[in-house]
């Protein structure tokens, strides 16, 4: 079956013609998804030129670009010293750009069929692609023992090559075979807006994609169809149909637990104290949005990346649906009643006292993991035993390089690396922008308290409640005060 057929079928079922776009004089056809989003399909199309652009920074070159019939090449690495012509140059970045979009409608049709999930979106950035192929190799090494995966290898690094009319049945039994009993009923999944892999609350791993901006121009969008119309109305009309528990303050956990839980060591009394700090992590590893959105893996996601909704006993209302709201009270209270029914029992568990630092790391991998991945790591075997290694196991949990890196800013929060202090005056995000060579060097939390240091503003206050802000700004009031005298000013 043909890339186009397939991608066709999208807009036959809907009674609209297939959208389609120009490139470099090849006709793209544009996945439904982008259409009933408003999604900038160039943006993602064109990400190519920002993977050129990396391939550049790594080697410590300037990127070279041309500007070729109003549409705009990063030169490839391997390209930059040759004497193409500005058509030789598009046609080869064009060329990228295709093998990676037809790479990623094949892999989006194996994983309908691995997760029995027919409405999985074809998204065909590159993030998006990287996400989905790491979560299928990671499930598959996962779950095996003794496990030959080299015929999906093979399928994803040469097999794809040429994809325009793959054979879909030898695909799928390539994977088939090689997966025949590893597949279980905890699917993996992606979710969120930034690839910080959280763990859903019915305990599937998700992966949020960074959506970045593309510097290329954008063709002019097409009318939209009165089916478009209609989709949106109907979405508004169905937003906000869940009534969730919500309250003006935080949870109170001393008081939420007491009579119910023996705190001798003090660490469950310890989440009020490292509430703060709680918020600032979720906050830097999921960002915030008060609408539902799509998390790139079909799935709707709301507030710090929770994927359904809980009443105050804990118990399951519903999923999270596209069209949703939450009031940033609500999304407080979400957060407050999950850290409660999940991490409070496990927390309970722990035998010695633990720093506040070590519980609000604790509380985010538990917001991470869910409760079975939670008492089945390596992580938290060794934290019962009180070891202290065991936050280098955290970093060995998952194959998966964006779980890696928010696994690996945990641990140096926990081991007091970096600080609140430091992440609420970055960006959302910005732990993902270090690489795994540089968290385990022990660079990457240098660079970013050195980046905080040079930051007059809390860039991260608009993913935050009110109070948490105003809280970390009194507690770091009299700091401000002293730096202000050492430097003569104020």
């Amino acid at each position: 079956m043909k890339i186009e057929k397939i991608l066709r079928k999208e807009y036959i079922k809907r009674g609209m013609s297939p959208k389609k776009i120009m490139v470099n004089g090849v006709l793209i056809t544009v996945p439904y998804i982008y259409v009933a989003k408003n999604k900038n399909f160039p943006d993602d199309f064109w990400d190519v030129n920002e993977q050129n652009i990396q391939e550049y920074k790594k080697a410590g070159k300037t990127p070279k670009t041309i500007l070729h019939k109003g549409q705009n090449y990063v030169v490839p690495l391997a390209d930059s010293e040759k004497r193409l012509t500005n058509a030789e140059i598009a046609k080869k970045v064009t060329q990228q750009a295709i093998n990676k979009y037809k790479k990623s409608i094949v892999l989006t049709m194996l994983l309908r069929k691995v997760k029995n999930n027919p409405q999985m979106p074809f998204y065909i950035d590159k993030s998006t692609f990287a996400c989905r192929k790491g979560m299928l190799m990671a499930k598959l090494n996962l779950n095996t023992i003794e496990f030959d995966i080299s015929e999906v290898k093979d399928f994803f690094d040469r097999g794809i090559k040429a994809v325009h009319s793959y054979n879909w049945n030898v695909a799928w039994k390539r994977v088939k075979k090689a997966t025949a009993t590893v597949f279980t009923a905890t699917s993996l999944i992606g979710g969120g807006i930034f690839v910080s892999g959280k763990l859903s609350d019915k305990e599937k791993l998700s992966d949020n994609k960074n959506e970045k901006q593309s510097e290329v121009t954008a063709p002019p969008e097409e009318k939209k169809t009165a089916t478009i119309d209609y989709q949106k109305a109907e979405e508004t009309a169905t937003k906000k149909m869940v009534n969730l528990p919500q309250e003006s303050v935080k949870m109170n956990f001393a008081e939420k637990c007491a009579g119910k839980y023996n705190d001798k060591y003090g660490n469950l009394a310890m989440l009020d104290a490292a509430y703060d700090d709680i918020c600032v992590l979720l906050a830097m590893f999921e960002n915030y949005s008060a609408k539902a959105y799509d998390d790139g893996w079909g799935n709707e996601t709301i507030g710090w990346g929770i994927t359904s909704y809980l009443d105050k006993y804990g118990r399951h209302i519903r999923a999270v649906k596209s069209g949703d709201e939450v009031t940033m009270n609500e999304a407080v209270m979400q957060k407050d009643l999950y850290l409660y029914y999940v991490a409070v029992p496990k927390l309970a568990k722990v035998n010695h006292a633990m720093t506040q630092e070590e519980v609000a790391a604790f509380a985010t991998v538990a917001w991470l993991l869910g409760p079975r991945n939670l008492e089945h790591s390596f992580y938290y075997k060794k934290l019962l035993n009180n070891d202290a290694s065991c936050w280098n196991n955290l970093v060995s949990y998952s194959s998966n390089p964006a779980i890696k890196k928010r696994m690996a800013a945990t641990k140096d929060f926990a081991t007091g690396k970096i600080e609140t202090n430091d992440l609420i005056r970055l960006p959302a995000g910005i732990i993902y922008n270090y690489s795994l060579e540089k968290y385990n060097s022990g660079s990457a939390a240098l660079e970013i308290k050195r980046a905080a240091s040079c930051s007059s503003s809390y860039k991260l206050q608009n993913k935050l409640p009110e109070f948490v802000v105003a809280s970390v700004q009194n507690k770091n009031a009299p700091t401000q005060i002293a730096q202000n005298r050492n430097t003569g000013r104020g």
